[in-house]
């Protein structure tokens, strides 16, 4: 991961104090798409031959293998979640507001 990323990513404060940060949401947009762009270019790089391909994953205690087809399919599940979760966000709020 290249500083650039981790610099968008607020990597420092990963398993910190996020919400002191004082991000507004346009700044939180901007970079969910400029992280999504990014992904998506580097995804572009590989075709279906490639599904069978293992990435090794480092940390300082351990390490992690994934292959390419993992990789996509955990997106898809993450993403797919996090939209359930935004649409019971707009729920609430909209019942709240209805109120």
């Amino acid at each position: 991961m290249t500083e650039e990323i981790k610099n968008l990513l607020h990597w420092d404060l990963w398993f910190g104090d996020f919400g002191s940060k004082d991000l507004d949401a346009q700044y939180c947009i901007n970079a969910v798409e400029e992280v999504h762009e990014l992904s998506r270019q580097v995804l572009a790089q590989f075709g279906d031959d490639n599904l069978g391909k293992t990435f090794v994953r480092r940390r300082e205690d351990r390490e992690s293998h994934y292959t390419l087809r993992w990789i996509l399919l955990h997106l898809i599940e993450h993403e797919a979640t996090h939209k359930g979760q935004i649409m019971m966000l707009k729920r609430l709020l909209q019942s709240y507001k209805d109120e």
